[in-house]
């Protein structure tokens, strides 16, 4: 699927009318993948989404991690 045009953010990508997010966090042998769709959505509030999806899939990822 492709994600729209890229943006200096990294997992941040611009789409017709809106943005997109993806993000993906590797712990170990535990891989994470989140994918969001921002339509109507300002850079600011994708900034603040895309942290926000980070932190989830972070937190996700390292409690899979524990318990493996």
């Amino acid at each position: 699927m492709k994600m729209g045009t890229p943006t200096d953010e990294p997992g941040l990508f611009e789409v017709p009318g809106g943005f997109a997010i993806l993000v993906k966090v590797k712990l170990g042998s535990v891989t994470r993948w989140k994918r969001k769709s921002l339509p109507r959505a300002t850079r600011a509030e994708a900034l603040l989404e895309l942290k926000k999806l980070r932190a989830v899939a972070t937190t996700e990822a390292e409690a899979k991690d524990n318990k493996e």
